[in-house]
């Protein structure tokens, strides 16, 4: 019976005399206009939309950096930018962002310079580590 209820549908499925066109070959041609539209759809997105955005990897990168974040508190922070040449001390926090100070070029670059000069600073772990460390090797 399962056989003659296949037999039937692909019957008038293919048949045109059955009061229509045949319904195999509408379901081809709308299943190969579907899959074009969806080709041609995903070549538009991966392919032609990055190129009229200018949306590369690497560009964003070149216009904005972050220099320095400084945590405050859980959920305000404070950032040193350096956005298209010009840097920026930015505020974040559940308010949004905010812009605290621009900074002139060569004052900002000459601050990083020393920070990066400069010795870096103990912590308590560290005195704590290292008097511990010096206590156990004069024993």
């Amino acid at each position: 019976m399962t056989q003659q209820v296949a037999t039937a549908i692909w019957q008038i499925a293919t048949n045109s005399e059955s009061g229509g066109a045949a319904l195999l070959p509408t379901v081809l041609r709308t299943g190969t206009g579907l899959a074009l539209v969806c080709g041609l759809c995903f070549a538009v997105v991966r392919v032609l939309l990055p190129r009229l955005c200018a949306l590369r990897p690497g560009t964003t990168a070149a216009a904005a950096r972050v220099v320095c974040a400084i945590t405050l508190e859980p959920r305000r922070r404070l950032y040193v930018m350096e956005i298209a040449g010009q840097w920026m001390v930015l505020s974040t926090s559940e308010a949004g962002v905010r812009l605290v100070t621009l900074l002139e070029r060569a004052a900002a670059e000459e601050a990083m310079r020393s920070l990066a000069d400069a010795p870096a600073r103990t912590t308590l772990g560290a005195k704590f580590y290292q008097s511990r460390k010096k206590k156990f090797t004069d024993a």
